[in-house]
C-alpha cells in the first residue's frame, strides 16, 4: 500500500513512538520547534497576489516568449503551451501554493517537515534561484542604459552609423533605402558605397549600438577585458534599488509590489494599442498566432520548449512561490490565486506576443522585408530588433522610453522578488535574523553583486549566454518531479486534501466539488502525471549541441570548458539534496533516533498532531 492512499497506517508515516516523543499542541505543532505563530504576513490579499504577480511576470513575457512562439509554430505553439498550462503548470503552482501556505515555512525548513531526508531540495530550490538573480539582473542593468539614452535625447542614434562606436560594416536602412532607389542591383551601402549584396560581418545599426555601445565585448569568455563602466554603473544602481525594495522584507516588497505589478499592464496596454494600429501590423501579428501548422504539435521539441518556457515565466520549481505563499494567511483562497496567477502569466504573454510583432510587422512594412527577415531571438529582439521598429515610429522617444520601462520595471520587480526568497530562507533556516532584515537582505544583495560583477567586463555578455543557457533547465526538471514525489507520494495525497479541508473547509457540493480545490485531479496530477512528465524533460535536457553565439557578426563557438561550468552552474545545486541527508543522519543518529524517522512527518508539521490521532484511533479500532 502506497502512502498517502486508503489506510491510515500507510498513509501517515508516524509510528506510535514518533506520536510521544514531542509533546504535541492543539494546532499540532511540536512545542518550541519550528513555530511560525511571530510569521511576518502579506497586510492585504491585494498585496500578496500582486508581489507574486510581480515575481513572477518578466522580460520572458514581453520577448522571450514572443520569439519562442514564433520558432515554435505560433498557434500551435500556443496550443501546446495552453495544454500543458492545465496539465502541468496549474497543477504544481496550486501544489506550491498549499504546501507554503499550510507550513508557513521556507524552503530550508519545510521539506524537514515532510520529509527529514529530503530538507536538502528546499536548499536545491533556493540554490537554483541564487542563479538565476546573478545574470537576471544584467538585462534590467541594459534596459536602464536604454532608458537614460532616450532621457538624454540620444534615441536617434541607435539607427545611424555616424557615431564613435560604429564600424565600416555598419549598415544603415536610410543609405541601403537610398541605394537601392539609385540601383536595384546594388542595394547595400557599405563603406562609402553601394554594393550587390551585404558582407557577414555586416550589422545593423541598432545591433552595433547595442554591441559595441552598450556591452562592448571582448573577443571571447576566456579574455576578461576592461570593466564596462556604463554596464558597472547601471548594475551597482540597480543592485541597491533592489536592496531598498527588500530593507524590510516582505512589508517593503509588498507595497512596492502595488506599483511595480500594475504599472507593466498599463504600459503594456499603451504599447498593445500604438502595435495593432500600426500599418503592417496585421501581418506581424499573423506570424505570431495566425499560423496553425499542425506539424508542430507532434514534434517533441514543441512540448520540451513550451514546457521550459512555463517553468521559466511562472516561476515553477525554484521554490518562489513556495516562499511567497508561507506569508499568506492560512485560510486564503490558494485556488483561487493559482487560476489568478496561470490566467494573467498567459494573458501578459500573449499580449506581449501580439505588441511586439504587430511592431515587427510595421517594421517589415516600413523596410519592405519579409517579417521572417526582421525577427531576431533572445536579446536581440529586445535590444537591436524593436528599438529599431520603434525608432521609425511618431514620437519614437515616448515609446522606446515606455518599453524600456516595462523592461525595467518588469525586471527589478521579478530581482527584488527572487531575492527575497532566498532571504526568506535564511530566515527560517536561522530565526535569529529576522530581526535583522535589513542587514540580511543588503549582505545578500552585495553577495550576489560580486559574483555577478564579471558580467559588468568585457567577457560579460559571454558569461550572461552561459547562464542563460544552462542555470533552471535541467535540475529545475528535477526539483519539480521531487516535490511532487514528496507531497503526493511520502506526505500521502489525502494528507494534502485534508490539509486543503482544514484551510478552506470541506468541499462544496456539485460541479466545483470536481473542478475546485479539493477535486480529485490534482493529487492525481501530483503523483502520476507531473512527475513522469518533468522526469522525461529533464532526460531530453541532456542532450545538447555544442552552445555557440552570433556575435560582432560572426558565430562564436563556446570552449569545451565553458560548458562544463554550464553543466557545473545547471546541476551544482543539487548537491544540497545529499549533503543534507548525510547531514540529517549523523543528527538523527547522535539523538538516538532510527533512521527511519529520516523518513517520516516531523511534529514540526502542522498537521502532525491531526495524523497522529487519526493514527492512534485507526489502532484503536484496529487493535
Amino acid at each position: 500500500m502506497k502512502v498517502g492512499d486508503t489506510k491510515l497506517s500507510n498513509t501517515n508515516g508516524i509510528t506510535q513512538l514518533d506520536v510521544h516523543e514531542e509533546k504535541v499542541d492543539a494546532k499540532g505543532k511540536a512545542n518550541g520547534s519550528g513555530d511560525t505563530t511571530d510569521r511576518a504576513e502579506w497586510n492585504s490579499t491585494i498585496e500578496y497576489i500582486l508581489s507574486i504577480l510581480g515575481t513572477v511576470m518578466g522580460y520572458g513575457n514581453i520577448w522571450r516568449f514572443p520569439a519562442i512562439a514564433y520558432e515554435n509554430g505560433g498557434s500551435a505553439f500556443l496550443l501546446v503551451y495552453a495544454i500543458l498550462t492545465m496539465l502541468f503548470a496549474l497543477p504544481i503552482i496550486y501544489a506550491e501554493l498549499v504546501m507554503g501556505q499550510y507550513s508557513r515555512s521556507g524552503l530550508s525548513v519545510i521539506f524537514k517537515m515532510y520529509f527529514p531526508a529530503m530538507q536538502g531540495l528546499g536548499w536545491a530550490m533556493a540554490l537554483l534561484t541564487v542563479s538565476i538573480t546573478i545574470y537576471y539582473i544584467l538585462v534590467v542593468s541594459w534596459a536602464a542604459i536604454y532608458m537614460v539614452s532616450v532621457l538624454f535625447g540620444q534615441s536617434s542614434h541607435w539607427v545611424t552609423c555616424d557615431n564613435w562606436w560604429n564600424t565600416i560594416y555598419c549598415s544603415e536602412d536610410n543609405r541601403n533605402a537610398a541605394c537601392a532607389k539609385t540601383n536595384p542591383k546594388l542595394p547595400i551601402f557599405f563603406n562609402g558605397t553601394c554594393i550587390a549584396t551585404a558582407s557577414p560581418k555586416m550589422l545593423s545599426a541598432s545591433e552595433e549600438f547595442f554591441t559595441y555601445f552598450v556591452i562592448e565585448p571582448t573577443n571571447g569568455i576566456d579574455e576578461i577585458g576592461w570593466i564596462n563602466w556604463k554596464v558597472a554603473l547601471s548594475f551597482t544602481i540597480m543592485w541597491i534599488c533592489v536592496a531598498l525594495i527588500l530593507y524590510k522584507g516582505i512589508d517593503s516588497f509588498g507595497k512596492v509590489s502595488l506599483v511595480t505589478a500594475t504599472l507593466p499592464h498599463i504600459i503594456l496596454i499603451a504599447l498593445f494599442i500604438r502595435a495593432i494600429t500600426l500599418p503592417g501590423s496585421g501581418t506581424g501579428i499573423s506570424y505570431f498566432i495566425g499560423r496553425l501548422n499542425f506539424d508542430y504539435v507532434f514534434r517533441l521539441r514543441t512540448w520540451v520548449t513550451a514546457l521550459k518556457q512555463l517553468c521559466f515565466s511562472l516561476f515553477i520549481g525554484y521554490g518562489g512561490l513556495i516562499t511567497l505563499a508561507s506569508y499568506s494567511k492560512f485560510h486564503n483562497n490558494c485556488f483561487r490565486d493559482a487560476v489568478i496567477l496561470v490566467s494573467t502569466d498567459t494573458i501578459m504573454s500573449i499580449f506581449g506576443g501580439i505588441t511586439v510583432f504587430g511592431t515587427l510587422g510595421y517594421l517589415s512594412h516600413e523596410v519592405h522585408l519579409p517579417v521572417d527577415k526582421v525577427v531576431q531571438s533572445g536579446t536581440a529582439l529586445a535590444f537591436v530588433t524593436y528599438p529599431k521598429a520603434m525608432s521609425i515610429m511618431p514620437l519614437p522617444w515616448l515609446w522606446s522610453f515606455l518599453f524600456f520601462a516595462l523592461l525595467f520595471i518588469l525586471g527589478t520587480s521579478s530581482q527584488a522578488g527572487m531575492v527575497e526568497v532566498f532571504c526568506t530562507t535564511l530566515y527560517d533556516q536561522w530565526p535569529s535574523t529576522r530581526n535583522h532584515k535589513t542587514i540580511v537582505s543588503a549582505a545578500t544583495c552585495f553577495v550576489m553583486f560580486l559574483i555577478g560583477f564579471i558580467m559588468c567586463c568585457g567577457c560579460g555578455f559571454y558569461w550572461f549566454n552561459v547562464y542563460d543557457e544552462f542555470t533552471g533547465s535541467t535540475a529545475i526538471f528535477l526539483t519539480i518531479a521531487l516535490e511532487c514525489i514528496i507531497l503526493s507520494y511520502f506526505y500521502g495525497r489525502r494528507n494534502v486534501m485534508k490539509d486543503v479541508e482544514e484551510m478552506r473547509g470541506p468541499a462544496k457540493k456539485g460541479m466545483m466539488k470536481w473542478i475546485g480545490e479539493h477535486s480529485p485531479y490534482y493529487p492525481f496530477n501530483w503523483l502520476w502525471i507531473t512527475p513522469p512528465i518533468a522526469l522525461a524533460i529533464m532526460i531530453f535536457t541532456l542532450i545538447r549541441d555544442r552552445m555557440t553565439l552570433r556575435i560582432k557578426g560572426e558565430v562564436y563557438t563556446f570552449p569545451l570548458w565553458a560548458e562544463a561550468l554550464g553543466w557545473f552552474l545547471s546541476l551544482s545545486p543539487l548537491i544540497a539534496i545529499p549533503i543534507y541527508f548525510v547531514y540529517n543522519y549523523f543528527k538523527w543518529k547522535r539523538k538516538g533516533k532510527s533512521f527511519k524517522d529520516l523518513f517520516r512527518i516531523q511534529p514540526t508539521m502542522p498537521s502532525y498532531g491531526r495524523i497522529a490521532s487519526e493514527k492512534n484511533l485507526n489502532r484503536q479500532q484496529n487493535p
